[in-house]
């Protein structure tokens, strides 16, 4: 096991030959889904549940006080991709005049709406095929997802192409060279290094990433890495201390130095684009989306937008774009 926290896998995956199994998660809090969709795996599950234990409480509010250091003050427009039910919305609602929450699962993409109403911008799509226009957004969020993508560099250069010159593009990733691995390994209690560079597959859909190959990716999408930052270590103890839990410190204070060295288990990464591409600047919310299959413009027609150039058409039902590519 590499994190206590693993997420929810699907049941789709592609072999790679940079890419090394692993043992299977023994605590994973979510049963794995056959799905034929990467983009839905958390259809119809519980996912704010999840965060209601003791040590996820914890790793919740370390990661949202990482997120308020991380983020810009103000910006123009921000996506939060895999947004889930909206758990991080607060941490950047008031710092952007268009905030849009991207999601695969229509479910949790229902509740964010249930909750935030008018404030955000609601899209259904696939985080392969993202509905944007090119450097639409100054600011990027990818919390909780890069471990389930089967195609990390497709999305993260997607991810380039939707950001404007001097973008921030923020993120985290699964560690496979963590403290514990490595203690594990040099006392012969795993067969898997965690210094090699491979990708580590711990179950359908869910990847375990060295440090150096994300540093290797980033930097050739073209983003410059900043800072990081380490989670997931402290909130692990908060289940030991009984009713004095809320005393546990959350790891806020060493999350620097367990991000620069990259010993924790969940690593924040804040890069910025080093290209100078001008920021697009849109009146409309709807003016930021695309379409997933050709980037060209959309316009809208009654409960639809249609695609200027393919002619296809994505609809908006009960306040939320759905840009998915199932049935196109």
């Amino acid at each position: 096991m590499l994190a206590e926290d693993c997420g929810h896998p699907s049941a789709n995956f592609q072999e790679s030959p940079h890419l090394i199994k692993s043992e299977p998660m023994m605590n994973n809090p979510l049963p794995p889904v056959d799905t034929p969709n990467d983009f839905d795996i958390y259809e119809n599950v519980n996912y704010r549940h999840y965060w209601r234990s003791l040590s996820r409480q914890k790793l919740d509010e370390l990661e949202r006080s990482i997120l308020d250091e991380l983020l810009p003050t103000h910006g123009h427009a921000i996506v939060d991709l895999g947004c889930g039910y909206g758990r991080l919305f607060s941490q950047y609602a008031g710092r952007f005049q268009h905030v849009v929450l991207f999601d695969g699962s229509e479910s949790l993409l229902r509740q964010a709406q249930a909750d935030f109403k008018e404030k955000a911008f609601y899209v259904l799509g696939d985080i392969e095929h993202l509905p944007f226009r090119a450097a639409a957004f100054d600011t990027a969020l990818l919390v909780r997802v890069f471990h389930h993508l089967n195609h990390p560099e497709e999305v993260v250069s997607a991810i380039r192409r939707l950001l404007c010159g001097n973008g921030l593009f923020i993120m985290n990733y699964s560690n496979k060279r963590n403290a514990l691995q490595i203690i594990k390994f040099l006392f012969m209690m795993t067969r898997h290094n965690p210094f090699t560079p491979e990708t580590l597959k711990a179950e359908a859909n869910f990847f375990h990433h060295h440090p150096a190959s994300i540093t290797r990716l980033m930097a050739g999408a073209g983003f410059q890495s900043l800072v990081h930052r380490g989670a997931g270590v402290f909130d692990k103890i908060a289940p030991l201390l009984g009713p004095i839990h809320r005393f546990a410190p959350t790891g806020k204070r060493l999350a620097p130095f367990l991000g620069k060295t990259a010993l924790a288990p969940w690593v924040f990464c804040k890069a910025e684009l080093s290209d100078h591409i001008p920021r697009q600047t849109f009146e409309k919310n709807s003016d930021l989306l695309a379409c997933p299959v050709c980037h060209n413009e959309l316009s809208q027609k009654d409960a639809a937008f249609c695609c200027t150039h393919c002619a296809l058409e994505y609809p908006i039902r009960h306040g939320i774009v759905d840009m998915r590519m199932i049935n196109r």
